[in-house]
């Protein structure tokens, strides 16, 4: 991720940016959850891509002090640049093993799939 992040962005802004590219609307909590970081800190990162026209942050109309974070057409076009560039770099990378190395990746990666998704469920639940 740092090697394809687009210039000018942290990892931790990038992954802020998406974040909040998969769950629009998101408060500041749960971003600085998501990120492993205090909220002052998150808000300070916030404000930074604010300033810089990535994101948009608006007061909630039913909760006041809640804000709900939206991505400007710049932070969408900054993130859809990052993952075209790690496709890239992830194609590459995968075009120098052999058929049998990447059906066994395949399969990995379906069992890891499958961890995700019980592990969402049972976060669901709570």
């Amino acid at each position: 991720m740092r090697s394809t992040a687009p210039p000018g962005l942290t990892v931790v802004q990038l992954r802020a940016l998406t974040f909040i590219g998969r769950q629009p609307g998101s408060g500041l909590s749960t971003l600085a959850e998501h990120l492993g970081m205090s909220p002052p800190s998150a808000s300070a990162l916030v404000n930074r891509l604010v300033r810089d026209d990535l994101l948009h942050r608006a007061i909630d109309p039913a909760e006041r002090r809640r804000i709900r974070l939206q991505l400007t057409d710049a932070g969408a076009a900054r993130v859809r640049t990052a993952r075209r560039s790690a496709r890239t770099w992830l194609r590459n990378a995968l075009a120098e093993f052999s058929a049998d190395d990447l059906g066994r990746l395949s399969t990995s990666l379906d069992v890891l799939e499958h961890i995700g998704a019980t592990v969402g469920a049972a976060r669901a639940e709570r």
